[in-house]
């Protein structure tokens, strides 16, 4: 029997090598690693003694740098597109190069100081809730 804690009960393991976020699910004959992604059912191994899966607090800062940033990059389209600036307007977090996401969280966007300004208050606000 599969038992699934409602979400305010879950506890939450980060695997150390990968980052993955996990939550513990009590499959009756053993314990899995069940991966924090949407639409997926993705189990993984869990063995509390290998030292893979690290717990992980998720109420003082529950996000990811890219995670917040991903945001903030939403925030610059849209911007973007207010000032019809075509393409930057148009493109989508998941269609970035690696680098050019890295950049982004790093540096923010270029181009007008609007975006500048708006992406430093946009970081300043959610950055309270990254690690």
């Amino acid at each position: 029997m599969v038992t699934e804690s409602t979400l305010e009960k879950r506890q939450y393991v980060r695997h150390k090598h990968t980052g993955d976020l996990a939550y513990l699910v009590d499959m009756g004959d053993r314990i899995v690693a069940r991966l924090d992604r949407p639409d997926q059912q993705i189990d993984k191994p869990y063995s509390k003694d290998s030292g893979l899966w690290v717990p992980e607090d998720l109420t003082d800062r529950p996000f990811t740098k890219a995670q917040v940033s991903k945001v903030a990059f939403a925030l610059d389209v849209a911007m973007c597109e207010l000032l019809r600036m075509m393409p930057e307007g148009r493109r989508y977090w998941e269609g970035l190069k690696d680098s050019q996401r890295i950049e982004f969280i790093s540096d923010g966007p270029r181009g007008p100081e609007i975006r500048r300004e708006l992406w430093k208050a946009a970081m300043g606000v959610l950055n309270k809730l990254a690690k």
